[in-house]
């Protein structure tokens, strides 16, 4: 009978530390913190292909104690399918033609107010195009042709959503439809009757709130928006509304992340999502974007000092890369065009809101053989095909390539003008993601829970690449 030997999947070392090793495996891809023993049990893997034998190699002998170690060892691997038996033969699976789950719509670009970092406050305000109720409606109706049967995200972003024609109308209607409802707004619209809306239609509302204390929040978005934002934060509570807030950190506001923080749990706010600044608009020239490995150092440190809040901490930012290490995921590209959409004023269809560009056009729906143009669109076809081994040679060498997928298309195109180009910050991101490998070494249950709830509740787009 042929003996069933083993496979280590290639792998390198990607990070030291004294004894201790970060070793990567770039094709699957994986990642395991390793002592000198644990590296010696790789190598002898490699090498021979049998757990008998690298027991042998390890400890001078082979009996049932050594090979339990050993086999304790490898469990990870071989659930990850990292090592795996050379008679299980290559497993060839199609990647499944996916269908949007999340579509962000852009009733209207108008807002009342220009803040420091927004790219829509420079624009000519004649120039701002609204969506009327009626057509807005027709949109979304539409939206349901193109979307995911089970899985239907809709956030309302802008402009300021507030400021679209019988906004609330809209909501409702969306929710009729069986869309799950979020939105962004700046809080200064924010009354009774929208909180009341909200509440009865299970709306999550995320206010912009950019600091905690009028100077640092109205330094980003204007004088005289403090009072609103708050006024609109308990309000909002008063319904018992779902609300989470929204911080862009920049050099200006890092420091308050503590501060931020009480304030959030003082306040009832059920999360709270950390945004790094993008240099784009208004924000060139004048806010200084936090590299992102330090805002991971600064992080950690508050983590450590205030476990309470992981649990306000929303899936983005430091915990979205703590899951990233965890699910380790293989990444061929963001998903822009795939799993999300943005619908504009005026119907176009885009990739997501970061490529609304009249380059990355599909179609427009209101088109009456709208469907037809989409699913034929040659753009559509390009976001689709995009994969992080063929974009540029940079990213198609780098040996941590599919746990990053080539981060965000949109931010990229913003910053280079090429939707193809490597990751503007890719440098930061890579020591971000060293520093959390190495968290995770020391903290192995941060995000724990957040990865189980994420676990149970994904559906195949958790697996959207491989």
């Amino acid at each position: 009978m042929q003996k069933d030997k083993l496979v280590l999947e290639d792998y390198e070392t990607f990070s030291v530390r004294g004894k201790n090793r970060i070793v990567i495996f770039p094709n699957v891809p994986f990642w395991i913190a390793v002592t000198e023993t644990g590296f010696k049990a790789l190598e002898e893997m490699r090498k021979n292909g049998d757990k008998v034998k690298v027991a042998q190699k390890l400890y001078g002998k082979s009996e049932k104690e050594q090979v339990e170690e050993i086999n304790k060892f490898f469990l990870p691997l071989e659930e990850s399918n990292v090592l795996h038996s050379t008679l299980k033969g290559n497993v060839v699976t199609n990647r499944k033609v996916l269908k949007p789950n999340k579509i962000t719509f852009l009733q209207t670009m108008r807002c009342n107010l220009r803040c420091r970092h927004c790219c829509v406050a420079d624009m000519p305000n004649q120039n701002l195009e609204s969506m009327s109720l009626d057509k807005a409606k027709k949109a979304l109706d539409r939206c349901l042709l193109i979307m995911d049967e089970k899985e239907k995200g809709l956030s309302f972003l802008g402009g300021e959503p507030l400021c679209g024609e019988k906004f609330p109308e809209l909501v409702e209607y969306a929710r009729s439809l069986g869309f799950k409802v979020g939105l962004s707004t700046n809080g200064t619209l924010v009354d009774e009757a929208f909180a009341r809306m909200a509440k009865k239609n299970n709306i999550n509302v995320q206010i912009s709130l950019d600091g905690t204390d009028r100077e640092s929040h109205e330094f980003v978005r204007g004088k005289g928006t403090w009072d609103s934002v708050i006024s609109a934060i308990r309000l909002l509570n008063k319904y018992c509304v779902d609300i989470q807030t929204n911080l862009v950190y920049h050099r200006g506001n890092i420091n308050k992340l503590e501060e931020y923080f009480d304030f959030a749990i003082n306040n009832n706010i059920k999360k709270v999502r950390l945004i790094s600044l993008m240099n784009m608009g208004r924000a060139v020239g004048q806010m200084e974007r936090v590299p992102l490995d330090e805002f991971v150092d600064i992080m950690y440190k508050l983590i450590k000092k205030r476990p309470d809040i992981i649990d306000v901490l929303d899936e983005t930012s430091f915990m979205g890369l703590v899951m990233g290490a965890r699910f380790s995921q293989k990444m061929v590209a963001c998903g822009a065009g795939v799993i999300t959409l943005t619908i504009a004023p005026d119907g176009g269809i885009y990739p997501c809101l970061n490529l609304y560009d009249g380059q990355f056009e599909f179609c427009n729906i209101f088109d009456e053989d709208f469907k037809e143009k989409y699913e034929k669109s040659d753009i559509r076809k390009e976001f689709q095909t995009l994969n992080i081994s063929q974009i540029n040679e940079d990213c198609a060498k780098c040996n941590i390539k599919f746990l990053c997928g080539g981060r965000c298309r949109g931010e990229t195109f913003q910053v280079t003008n090429d939707v193809k180009a490597k990751y503007p910050y890719c440098s930061e991101w890579k020591k971000a993601m060293e520093k959390i490998f190495w968290i995770l070494v020391e903290y192995p249950e941060l995000g724990e829970n957040k990865f189980s709830q994420i676990n149970k509740n994904t559906s195949e787009y958790l697996n959207l690449w491989h």
